[in-house]
């Protein structure tokens, strides 16, 4: 059965239920990029969620590796740096950093580039939106940057994903 979402982070829990009221205005309103829209948004959610709970019962996270977690998910197109996510996780960077990588399986900028680069993804399939602003919209202030970092995270470049290369 699936496991109630809990989750500590209030942006968070406020994306939650402005994504669900944008679906529900989305859907309402019709059209074709109306429903496009909604799926993408939908698939955001339901990929946030399987971020958010661990897959099985077994796979408990640290409480500070969680606080982490929420805090990246809430914050991933800001410049962060470990020793503010430590510090809003409640741990020296040093332990953070060592939790992180043994109970999420990367290392924590590693793992908020890789939060980025899905969001990208979805805005370059699902949406008609410039690069330059998908690159602002994932935390980059640098379009060229963020297409180098896409290509070195993906194997693909953003116009090469958006022209259907990889669909």
């Amino acid at each position: 059965p699936p496991q109630p979402l809990q989750v500590s982070e209030p942006r968070i829990a406020g994306y939650f239920a402005e994504s669900f009221r944008r679906i529900i205005d989305i859907a309402h309103a019709g059209g074709r990029q109306g429903r496009a829209l909604h799926l993408n948004l939908l698939e955001h959610m339901l990929l946030l969620r399987e971020e958010l709970v661990p897959r099985d019962d077994t796979t408990r996270l640290d409480r500070r590796v969680l606080a982490a977690r929420d805090f990246l998910l809430a914050h991933y197109q800001e410049k962060t740096t470990v020793e503010q996510v430590a510090r809003a996780a409640g741990a020296a960077p040093s332990t953070l950093t060592a939790l992180f990588k043994s109970q999420m399986g990367e290392n924590i900028m590693r793992w908020r580039d890789q939060l980025r680069m899905g969001r990208a993804r979805e805005l370059l399939q699902g949406t008609e939106l410039p690069i330059k602003v998908i690159a602002a919209e994932v935390g980059y202030d640098d379009p060229m940057f963020f297409s180098r970092r896409f290509k070195q995270l993906t194997g693909w470049s953003p116009s090469q994903l958006r022209g259907g290369s990889n669909r």
